[in-house]
């Protein structure tokens, strides 16, 4: 595995940055089970409760959120604009391929707070499964993070010609072929259409940024950094000196073709002490506080950012024909 292989493995491992946009790695645990959390010094009120099953945890930001699978429709409605868009100055461009077989679930659960398989870490470390290991994001099949082509690539690898990089991204000659460039190229152009039946200033990423600018708040909570000594304490007592599972998941010592008797031994200790510790549950709820305040602060504009992302998955539908 080299460079693609070790990026595919940070970006796994530090789910929080992928997408821009992922909950807290911040690191918590133990209460007991059901445990309120009194509110101290304006702090709000956490209750702990019993996880199940890593996919039962339901942040009231993700109810907003766009699902994996969704993202991925939306980018390949928008890559089918492109492509109609480039064809009409007489290039034949053929946009990276797009993923949909992705869950139609929400993108963030337990595994963003620690690693919940251990199995998977007594097999692999930290390093992705096999059969993870080549990935399928936009990123990795050449283009750029949104899947729009990068400035001297066409999103496949190959190199762009000046035509098609000033039809897709509108920088250089107002025309081609005879005809004007859309203002910021196909890419904007698509974009533009994309959001035609909504509000043209809607973003997906705003509930992503509310659940972002939450975070240091949440870090400092006393009661994250009360759990957050807690699983430390227990990773050293199984012999490994790490504040938080990010450090462990970071250590450059992990940046191997394959992982290492130690580094699958770190993950599996990792895992147990998130368990012991009750990491995910405390660190979900602690999260779910803090943003069932900004969700009631924020209740109209997420309202209407609810009604654009349903015009908007509309218009996705009509163009794939879903």
């Amino acid at each position: 595995m080299g460079d693609t292989g070790r990026s595919t493995r940070r970006t796994a491992a530090s789910w929080a940055t992928l997408c821009g946009l992922l909950p807290l790695l911040t690191v918590l645990g133990c209460s007991a089970q059901g445990a309120d959390e009194p509110s101290r010094d304006g702090l709000p009120p956490v209750t702990v409760t019993e996880l199940h099953d890593p996919a039962d945890i339901r942040q009231p930001l993700n109810e907003y959120i766009l699902t994996e699978r969704q993202s991925q429709l939306m980018l390949a409605a928008e890559q089918r604009l492109r492509a109609d868009c480039a064809r009409r100055f007489g290039l034949d461009w053929e946009p990276p391929p797009v993923n949909l077989d992705v869950p139609d679930t929400f993108r963030y659960g337990a595994d963003a707070y620690v690693h919940y398989d251990e199995a998977a870490a007594r097999r692999h470390g930290y390093h992705p499964a096999p059969a993870d290991a080549d990935g399928s994001t936009a990123a990795a099949a050449g283009g750029s993070a949104d899947g729009a082509a990068t400035a001297d690539e066409d999103g496949t690898g190959s190199r762009m010609s000046p035509q098609l990089r000033t039809v897709l991204t509108g920088r250089g000659s107002g025309t081609v072929a005879g005809r004007k460039v859309p203002a910021g190229g196909c890419v904007e152009e698509a974009r533009r259409a994309l959001r035609e039946h909504s509000d043209p200033r809607w973003d997906e990423n705003y509930p992503n940024g509310l659940a972002v600018n939450l975070q240091g708040e949440i870090d400092e909570d006393p009661r994250v950094v009360r759990v957050r000594a807690e699983w430390s304490a227990c990773m050293g007592r199984a012999g490994f000196d790490y504040g938080s599972p990010r450090d462990a998941w970071a250590d450059p010592r992990w940046e191997t073709a394959t992982a290492s008797a130690e580094e699958k031994a770190v993950a599996v200790a990792e895992v147990r002490c998130g368990r012991q510790t009750r990491l995910a549950e405390t660190l979900a709820a602690v999260e779910r506080a803090y943003q069932e305040g900004v969700v009631d602060d924020k209740s109209q504009e997420l309202a209407e950012y609810a009604r654009s992302k349903e015009a908007v998955m509309r218009r996705v539908a009509e163009l794939l024909g879903e």
